[in-house]
């Protein structure tokens, strides 16, 4: 039970800094190698058709990028699940027709070493 306790601190801790774009704070939740995939990696960086990203600096970057193309989106956490050292959570963007899924694998300190995004537009 503390466990999921620990796991939920986590979440709503890079909910909260996600929310207030508070990169100083995102940056302590990430390792330095994170590793990100998300569709709209491709929206900002063209060129990369993997549409995946390596590293805290660049995933930061990334984010400051999607700020200025997309403003400053805000996350409702819908719902968590664990399995092993993967979680998976879904989140409401607030104000917008949409969902995404976030898939997270934590280290053994509880740092976010990978993110893999999915969006999915509700009706």
């Amino acid at each position: 039970m503390k466990f999921n306790n620990l796991i939920k601190k986590i979440l709503n801790d890079f909910t909260v800094a996600w929310n207030r774009w508070d990169f100083d704070s995102l940056e302590k939740i990430l390792t330095p190698d994170v590793i990100i995939f998300s569709p709209k990696i491709g929206e900002i960086y063209p060129e990369n058709k993997e549409c995946k990203l390596v590293g805290r600096k660049n995933l930061i970057e990334y984010w400051k990028l999607y700020q200025l193309k997309y403003g400053k989106t805000h996350a409702d956490q819908i719902s968590f699940e664990k399995k092993g050292r993967v979680i998976k959570t879904s989140n409401k963007i607030i104000g917008q027709a949409l969902i995404i899924n976030e898939e997270l694998i934590l280290n053994e300190y509880g740092k976010i070493e990978l993110i893999r995004y999915e969006y999915y537009a509700i009706e």
